[in-house]
């Protein structure tokens, strides 16, 4: 049951039948009633389920304790997913709403493949991405302002990337690198310098590239009603624009350094072609990829749950 629901369910069909194989001692099978829990928000996040049969829903936990389902799920998808990519505790709740039969697949399986450069965890991680951008975008759609005005183009101050190696291990991007991991991949990046109060990028921009934090620290925000409202703040080691390589769309955000800042940019016919290499460079980045688009979806849910609960208790 557990290798035909693997091989059923779109997450791994990209997968060979040895890579497919390598997650079958990395799961069990599970069985679940109707109002089963399978996992509580705050749970620790230690690893996702495939659904063969059945209905699950997720919910949110309000403050008046009220748990309402925000969407289902059935056959072939995925629950949880986030745990294998940053180990964080779970956003929401799971429930089974008729008789469930899944596969649970552990996260310290999926660690213990990749410590061990099993092509088989990359290739779950590139299968992984555009379900990430595809709730991301999602998640966000309630986030996106306007573009007021005209805003003049930025022009960036490119030059070779000339940060020590020593910097750059130190950030958690970098986490697993080892310095000819690096030479290989700032071989064709650019470091950018920006001054405080300068723009990064506009909404409406083309999203062209991937920038990495070096140091400093930059504020991506939207207009709303003319006013502006903060999304996020990303600080050294964190990357701004993980979704560009993903989609063709334009910046639906703006981004302006808080302060004196130091970036990397990978532009995006570089990091599409990292993401599909099977070299431990390009596994590495693609793994702080997939960890970056986890935490931006981590912050987008939490912006969702404050519409809810605004929502929830509007209607009271």
């Amino acid at each position: 049951m557990i290798l035909e629901t693997l091989r059923s369910c779109p997450l791994f069909r990209g997968l060979s039948d040895d890579e497919v194989n390598d997650f079958v001692f990395a799961s069990r099978a599970l069985k679940f009633q109707p109002e089963q829990i399978l996992f509580a928000e705050e749970d620790p996040g230690d690893g996702f389920y495939v659904i063969n049969q059945g209905a699950v829903d997720v919910t949110l936990r309000l403050p008046d304790s009220n748990t309402p389902s925000i969407s289902r799920f059935g056959p072939g998808d995925v629950i949880g997913e986030l745990s294998i990519v940053d180990g964080g505790t779970r956003s929401a709740g799971a429930v089974a709403k008729t008789p469930v039969s899944a596969v649970f697949v552990s996260k310290d399986g999926f660690d213990l493949l990749r410590q061990n450069d099993r092509p088989s965890a990359f290739a779950l991680l590139r299968q992984l991405m555009p379900i990430l951008n595809t709730r991301l975008l999602s998640s966000s759609k309630g986030d996106l302002g306007t573009r007021v005005g005209n805003p003049s183009p930025v022009r960036l101050r490119r030059e070779p990337a000339t940060v020590p190696f020593d910097t750059l291990l130190g950030l958690r991007f970098f986490e697993n690198f080892r310095s000819e991991d690096l030479s290989v991949l700032l071989h064709s990046t650019s470091q950018v310098e920006l001054s405080r109060g300068e723009q990064l990028f506009c909404a409406g921009d083309p999203s062209e590239s991937v920038f990495l934090v070096i140091s400093g620290a930059l504020e991506v925000y939207i207009t709303q009603d003319r006013k502006k409202l903060k999304l996020s703040i990303a600080s050294p080691g964190e990357s701004i624009g993980a979704l560009a390589p993903l989609n063709d769309h334009r910046r639906s955000a703006s981004c302006y350094a808080r302060e004196d800042s130091q970036l990397l940019e990978f532009r995006n016919p570089e990091v599409k072609s990292l993401l599909s290499e099977t070299s431990r460079t390009g596994g590495l980045f693609l793994e702080s990829i997939c960890r970056q688009l986890a935490q931006d979806l981590r912050t987008a849910n939490q912006r969702y749950r404050w519409r809810v609960v605004q929502q929830h208790f509007a209607l009271e």
